[in-house]
C-alpha cells in the first residue's frame, strides 16, 4: 500500500504486507483508534508513513510480531507508537516521535516481549506535570531500547514493573527527569561509554 492519505483505522492480519508512503490523520475511534495498526499479524513492514492527530499513532498489538516499524512520523497522537497485548520479536527503528501527549513510544503488557527500539528520535511528549514519557517500558520484559535520542520530554525513559530489559547508549537530554523505574525486576542499563542520565 502506497502513498495514501487515510481517515480511518488501517488493520492487518495477514503475513508479508508492505505499508510504505501513506498519511492517516485524525482517527479516534475503532478498536484502537490507531492511524495504522497491525493486530495479530506477521512479517510486515510500515515504512515512512505519517500518522498525526490519532488516539495511536502506530499500533502493533494482538500479538503482533516479527514486524519492522521504520522511518515513520508520528506527532501529536495520545500514544505515537504502541507496542502492547503480547507484541514480540518487532523492530522499533530510525523513526520520529514528536509532541505526543502522554507517550513517544511504550512497550506495554504481559507477552510484550523481546522488540528491538532503536535509533528513534523522540521529542516533546507531555501530559501535564512529571506525566508524559519519551520512551515507556510498562509491564513488559526482555526488551532492547538502544541508541535513542530522547529529549525535551517531560521524562525521558521510564520503566514500570517491568523486568529483563536492556538499555544502552541513549541519548537522554533535556527532559525535565531524565530516567525513572519503579516496581521493576532486574534491567540493565549498559554503557561502553561513561554517560550522564
Amino acid at each position: 500500500i502506497r502513498n495514501c492519505d487515510w481517515s480511518s483505522d488501517v488493520c492487518s492480519s495477514d503475513l508479508y504486507n508492505t505499508v510504505v508512503n501513506n498519511v492517516a490523520n485524525g482517527n479516534s475511534g475503532g478498536s484502537t483508534g490507531a492511524g495504522f495498526e497491525v493486530s495479530g499479524a506477521t512479517y510486515n513492514n510500515l515504512t515512512g508513513n505519517v500518522a498525526n492527530l490519532n488516539f495511536i499513532g502506530i499500533s502493533l498489538d494482538a500479538a503482533a510480531h516479527h514486524n519492522n516499524v521504520t522511518g515513520n512520523t508520528v506527532n501529536q497522537n495520545g500514544k505515537g507508537i504502541a507496542l502492547s497485548a503480547g507484541a514480540s520479536y518487532n523492530n522499533v527503528t530510525g523513526n520520529t516521535a514528536d509532541h505526543n501527549n502522554g507517550y513517544g513510544i511504550i512497550v506495554q503488557g504481559g507477552g510484550s516481549s523481546n522488540n528491538y527500539v532503536a535509533g528513534n528520535t523522540v521529542l516533546y511528549t507531555y501530559n501535564g506535570p512529571q506525566q508524559g514519557i519519551g520512551i515507556c517500558i510498562y509491564s513488559a520484559n526482555n526488551n532492547k531500547v538502544t541508541g535513542n535520542n530522547v529529549s525535551d520530554n517531560e521524562n525521558g525513559i521510564t520503566l514500570y514493573n517491568a523486568n529483563g530489559n536492556v538499555l544502552w547508549l541513549n541519548r537522554i537530554f533535556d527532559n525535565t527527569y531524565a530516567a525513572g523505574v519503579s516496581s521493576c525486576g532486574v534491567n540493565r542499563w549498559n554503557s561502553t561509554t561513561v554517560l550522564t542520565y
